[in-house]
This record gives structure tokens, sequence and C-alpha cells, in this order.
């Protein structure tokens, strides 16, 4: 199989078991785990070894999400890296339990079992983490940093059922080769150097107002909505994007044109982003690449889920939308939005950032929109309206109260919810 290929990064997404994950490092990336052949479960005893839960601190009586860990035995003298296989119950990356493992490890790194343990420090770890099962599985490969005397994290994530193509050949031709063996492996601080590479992130800007912010969020949708409107154009009546712009007139705006389309797509993926950014700042800062991000309410992430999932099949180079990602990473939204929130208009500056967005976006649809300030008395006369109908019409007894509420009204408009609902962190 050709590195690089099509079917070399279409095989991540059988990836199903950790077998199955070392055969793609063997292969793949040249690491010395095998003569080749298949592996089993089985084979895992030989160059693995497992951790007792308990000396790690974590007392069975607890009942911790996390399954199993598992330690790759070093395979040359001066490796590095402390390579960790972990198992998590549930869909979530839990990084309070990931960090807690973390200290235990850190704190044992004297311990020697048999020869085999060397000792770690914060950078000389390694996590792979596996959420899920079957269908539903996440693979993580985490790497930890010190900043301002905190661990903090790098994550590379996919989906093997979820990822779009796009994102498999981006892992398979970008970032998993700095993970590839060295060469010389008597050279620690190179081998340390480039298996950190691929976790880098992004240099961002630090925003500093409101209006920068809105400006900075505003250019980036634009760029969206014009590549978003030509790839409608080019697909001529038949492909991904036509066939969401149908299954919105279907199921949400009847008479949304192509130009209409394209913007609201840009805008979902734009604002979703700031959502993702103040809803999960931890999770969000924690990815160097441009992937579906958690999203709290299921109807908005079932949309954004959908549009991105095509606009990662697009060259999103020249759109910005990238650098926005890192720009935010960088940025104290919190402090510009409680800010703008605060002094200004009052309430939630989330909401009330939205028109600011708008004026800076486009002011045609924000006046068209009527996307301007609009007292609390009304958005509680709103609220109470949207209740009554959620019972009225939908049949849904406690209405807005309702935790599964927005799920059950995704589900009846069309739009299925992922899995583990869009959400994300802790």
């Amino acid at each position: 199989m050709t590195p690089g290929s099509e079917a070399a990064a279409e095989r991540l997404r059988d990836i199903r078991t950790w077998p199955q994950l070392l055969e793609y490092f063997i292969d793949e990336l040249g690491w010395p785990l095998g003569d080749g052949d298949l592996l089993e479960e089985d084979d895992l005893e030989d160059i693995t070894y497992d951790w007792d839960l308990e000396d790690l601190g974590f007392p069975q009586r607890q009942d911790p999400p996390i399954r199993r860990v598992r330690q790759i035995r070093p395979l040359t003298a001066k490796q590095p890296w402390g390579i960790f296989f972990i198992e998590l119950a549930g869909q979530r990356l839990l990084i309070t339990w990931l960090r807690r493992l973390l200290s235990a490890l850190i704190s044992r790194k004297q311990m020697n079992r048999g020869g085999d343990l060397r000792s770690w420090d914060l950078d000389d770890l390694l996590f792979v983490v596996m959420t899920g099962s079957e269908d539903t599985i996440d693979l993580n490969l985490l790497v930890f940093y010190k900043v301002e005397e905190k661990p903090v994290f790098r994550c590379l994530q996919w989906s093997p059922a979820g990822s779009s193509s796009r994102h498999l050949r981006r892992l398979d031709t970008e970032l998993l080769p700095h993970l590839a063996w060295p060469r010389d492996e008597e050279d620690a601080a190179a081998w340390q150097a480039a298996w950190r590479r691929p976790f880098t992130l992004r240099p961002g800007e630090a925003i500093r107002s409101a209006d920068r912010l809105a400006d900075r969020m505003a250019r980036t949708a634009r760029d969206l909505r014009d590549q978003i409107g030509e790839a409608l154009e080019g697909e001529d009546g038949g492909g991904p994007f036509t066939e969401l712009l149908l299954e919105v007139r279907e199921q949400l705006v009847t008479d949304v044109d192509e130009e209409g389309f394209a913007d609201m797509c840009a805008q979902t993926l734009v604002y979703g982003l700031l959502g993702s950014r103040v809803s999960d700042p931890e999770g969000f800062k924690a990815s160097p690449v441009l992937s579906v991000v958690p999203l709290f309410n299921p109807f908005l992430s079932a949309f954004f889920e959908r549009v991105h999932g095509e606009a990662a099949e697009l060259d999103l180079e020249g759109s910005g939308l990238e650098q926005l990602i890192a720009d935010l990473r960088e940025t104290d939204v919190e402090s510009i939005l409680d800010q703008f929130g605060s002094t200004v208009k009052g309430g939630d500056p989330v909401i009330h950032f939205y028109e600011e967005f708008l004026k800076k976006y486009d002011r045609r649809i924000r006046a068209e929109a009527g996307a301007f300030y609009t007292p609390e008395p009304v958005v509680e006369f709103m609220v109470r309206g949207v209740d009554e109908l959620l019972k009225s019409r939908f049949g849904l007894e406690m209405g807005i109260a309702d935790r599964d509420t927005w799920a059950q009204v995704a589900e009846r408009v069309g739009f299925p919810i992922p899995a583990g609902g869009g959400g994300g962190g802790d």
C-alpha cells in the first residue's frame, strides 16, 4: 500500500481494535512491534503490559471510567517516550480522569517493574485513548505540555466511522508520518521533537476587542459563503451541498435559494466555532486540525456536522477558517464577551454579539433579519411562546424545561442527532 494514498488513508477508517491500530503503526510508520503478520489480541501480551488501576490510585469501589491501562514495552534502551494505551468507558474524552492518570504516572515515575519501566516527565508521555465501541469508536493521540506550571494536552483525533475522507487523508499524509519510528534511535532529543511536531498548534493572533473579533469572523464567513456558493454552482444540480440544500428546503426553510443557503452554512460554521470556543475552551484548544467542534445544542450540532462534513471536502486554505481557529485559541474570548455583554447590553453576550457580527458580515442581512437588540421582556415573551408551542404542537409536556426537548425536535424535523449528542468535555 502506498503511503499517503487514498487506500492508506481509508485504512484509518477500518481500525476498531488495538491490534488493528498497531498494525497501522507497524506498516505505515515503521514501528518495530511485529514481523508483519496480522496481530491478534493475544499477541499484545508479548509487547505490552497492564497497569493495575488500584496501584494508580483508582480503587475499584469508585468504578472509574478508565477500563484499562497498558503500556508498550520499551523497544530500545534510549526510548524517550512512555506509550500508553487507555480504554475509557463511554463516548467522551474524559480529560479530568486522564489528568488524574497522568498525575499518578508521573508521581510513580521511579517505580520499576522487572526493569521494564523507566522514569517519565510530563513531556515523555504519549497516550493513545479509545472511547466508544464498534461504530462509535473514537481514537485520540494525546501529548502533554506544561503551561504556567499546569499540564495541558494536545490531541489528534479521528472517528473511524464518522471522520471525513479529507480529515483522514490529512492525518495519514501530514500529521501521523511525524510519528514514524526514527532511523537514529540514539538521538532522543530529535526523536522527542519529531513526535511532538504533529501536535503543535498553528500560530494565531490574539484578538483584543469585540470589534476586531466581529470583523475577523465576518471576513472568514464571507469567504466561506463565496466558496460554498461556487461549489453549489459547480455541482450543477447534483452533489452533497445540493442534497443538503434540498433537505433544508424540505425540513426548515422552504423558499431558501442558493445564495441564502450558502450564507446559512457559512454563518453556521463561523458562529459555531465561537460557540465551541466559549462552551468548551479546553477541548477547542486541544486539537491542531479542523474537526467537528463540540456543540451542546443537539439541533445545531447535527446541522453543523452535516455542513462541516461537506465543507471539509473543499479546499479551505483560502477561506481563513483554520486561521480563525488559531486566532480563537490565542484570544481571551471570555473577557471580550464579558465586557461586551456587561457594558453594552447585559444578558448573554454570545447572543448579543451576533448583532455585532452581522453588522460586519452583511448589514443588509442584519436589517432584513431584524437582528437588533431585543429587550429582555420581549425575549421572555418569545420564550413563553416557544414553550407553549413545544407543549401543544410537539406534545412535549415539559416544554423548554425538558432536557430531551431539542433532541426530539431535531429528530422530528429530519436532522438525526450525532452519537454523543454533540456535547464535549467532562
